[in-house]
């Protein structure tokens, strides 16, 4: 799984997190050789780690300038909610054996812990969602559904960081709720169950959220 628990996967998170906190204004440029003296590697993991954002959508890359973040189109909102819900479920089709990892039990209490103790600021909640999205993205074994639902999770991060500029406090009240719904899910130690409710709450997230619809059952 690409980059995963490597170096190279702690400065992919990082530059992820970055993206997701610009907001509109100036560009953000993404510079290989800036970033290599940065992080005190070699251009060239540099350089892997940013074909991958491209790949992603969460850059473009210019010739001449760099890596530029690509801009947000409140149009592609739904679509985008729609593609995660289906990676969810893509992945749930191949895990209905799975259980979930004691890593992700562990990683979702710590969350769950952080945002009922830390303060509401953009740069603790975009590193609290970045632990949620490799803690649901341990519970998939198969590669290529691994893949797709941690670059959905990721390109729906940068909406939610949208939406936290908006509104701070109703956005991290309702991730909370999410948490929750997620850790509840846990009691059936199903893998399957878990990520189809992913897709249970990417059809929830329209940009006002007033509820949260139920859990899945178990026998779905």
């Amino acid at each position: 799984m690409p980059f995963s628990g490597t170096r190279s996967g702690e400065i992919l998170d990082e530059l992820r997190k970055r993206i997701c906190l610009w907001t509109d204004g100036e560009r953000l440029v993404l510079r290989e050789t800036a970033l290599a003296e940065e992080f005190n590697v070699s251009r060239t993991p540099i350089r892997q780690i940013l074909q991958e954002l491209a790949v992603e959508g969460m850059v473009e890359v210019q010739p001449g300038v760099g890596s530029v973040a690509t801009a947000l189109e409140t149009q592609d909102r739904e679509l985008e909610l729609k593609v995660l819900g289906q990676c969810a479920l893509a992945a749930a089709a191949c895990a209905e054996n799975g259980r979930i990892p004691h890593e992700t039990r562990t990683g979702l209490t710590m969350i769950e812990a952080r945002l009922a103790q830390s303060d509401v600021d953009a740069e603790t909640y975009a590193a609290i969602y970045a632990d949620l999205i490799n803690a649901l993205c341990g519970v998939v074994t198969h590669h290529v559904t691994f893949v797709s639902l941690k670059f959905s999770l990721w390109r729906t991060a940068r909406w939610r960081l949208r939406d936290f500029q908006g509104d701070p406090q109703g956005t991290w009240t309702l991730t909370t709720q999410y948490v929750a719904m997620l850790r509840a899910s846990q009691q059936f130690d199903s893998a399957a169950l878990m990520l189809r409710t992913i897709a249970t709450l990417a059809e929830n997230m329209s940009p006002q959220i007033t509820r949260m619809t139920s859990l899945p059952t178990e026998s779905m």
